[in-house]
């Protein structure tokens, strides 16, 4: 064997063999493997071959974990050295959070893996999970949640890692070792150029992402107050409390004041009991007043102090087979984009 194969075989896995006590973490190590093989993909899905454009795929799943993700999770562990005693937490119900109970196993025999996931998942995506050995809980709200929404399960995850050092949040979704996978003296300064610029697109584009979603956001705001104008007998049902509703409210909505309800809620779907009080409370409220939300043909938009409540009544009215919206930001972003008034102001 040449110097250059055994160097591309790692420090002293020459044979490819790896034993002892510590022989999976060192299996599970790029730099003890052969650099992972580059594969040209063939001219019918090039379309700039003729052009003299190279195009080539790195065969990520040629890694042992078999998974794309296997890299940056054992990436991310490796810069978190207390990872190794601690309860991994990680907002994922796929490749990142199986590659990182994969990779903890491996490195530090490690099986308190931890993967929050929706509670909109199928039982069969759960069972997987449970299967690979990870423990599952589930949260509610949005499935696709934004990585720094101060409501979302990031967001607790990160303020629980910080209150209880025994538990470890690496957050993939901001994690700066998410890209750097392996030792990057094995290659080329392509390799290097190309991680920055991976780096800086995923900026950008995280950056358009979010100039989007703010623009949708604007748009669907003002989708809801031009089609409440437009749509004879669109209802609006405003849960918030009477003072509320007395200072402030949208013209011809109806006060419906719901029980327990306040601004003072700072995050609905992070805190189980205060959810399930609201939950009884709005099937509740519709079971007694069938007359608020009838007939079933008329939509109805629901509003609330934020969102989070709007929510939850608009997944019950759909359920009852209702045609229900809740407003993203509840009253306080509706007020931004639609007039409104006080009680007695009404035309």
């Amino acid at each position: 064997m040449g110097a250059t194969e055994r160097e591309n075989m790692g420090q002293g896995e020459e044979l490819n063999v790896f034993s002892g006590a510590d022989s999976v973490s060192r299996y599970f190590d790029p730099d003890n493997l052969p650099l992972l093989p580059l594969v040209e993909i063939p001219s019918r899905l090039n379309p700039l071959r003729n052009e003299n454009v190279r195009i080539y795929a790195k065969m990520l799943t040629a890694h042992p974990a078999l998974n794309v993700k296997a890299l940056p999770a054992l990436n991310m562990l490796r810069h978190e050295p207390s990872a190794a005693s601690k309860s991994i937490v990680e907002a994922s119900s796929g490749s990142t959070v199986l590659s990182l109970a994969m990779a903890a196993r491996a490195l530090y025999g490690h099986d308190n893996v931890c993967a929050y996931v929706t509670n909109k998942k199928q039982p069969d995506q759960l069972r997987l999970l449970r299967l690979f050995g990870l423990k599952v809980a589930l949260y509610g709200g949005l499935a696709q949640q934004e990585p720094h929404d101060p409501k979302g399960i990031m967001s607790r995850l990160r303020r629980l890692a910080k209150a209880d050092k025994s538990v470890c949040y690496l957050g993939q979704y901001d994690n700066d070792h998410i890209l750097l996978s392996c030792d990057q003296d094995k290659y080329s300064e392509s390799w290097t150029l190309s991680t920055r610029q991976a780096t800086r697109m995923l900026s950008c584009s995280a950056q358009r992402k979010q100039r989007r979603r703010e623009c949708k956001r604007r748009s669907y705001l003002a989708r809801v107050e031009d089609g409440y104008k437009r749509k004879a007998g669109t209802r609006c049902l405003d849960l918030r409390q009477p003072e509320d509703f007395e200072t402030e409210h949208i013209p011809q909505s109806m006060s419906s004041p719901l029980n327990g309800l306040t601004p003072a809620i700072p995050d609905l779907f992070g805190d189980p009991d205060t959810l399930h009080t609201i939950w009884t409370g709005l099937q509740t409220k519709f079971e007694r007043s069938e007359r608020l939300i009838s007939p079933k043909s008329l939509p109805i938009v629901i509003l609330c102090y934020d969102g989070d409540t709007s929510q939850v009544a608009t997944s019950i009215l759909r359920a009852k087979g209702h045609t229900a919206f809740s407003v993203c930001g509840g009253f306080s972003a509706l007020r931004r984009v639609t007039p409104t008034r006080k009680l007695g102001d009404e035309d």
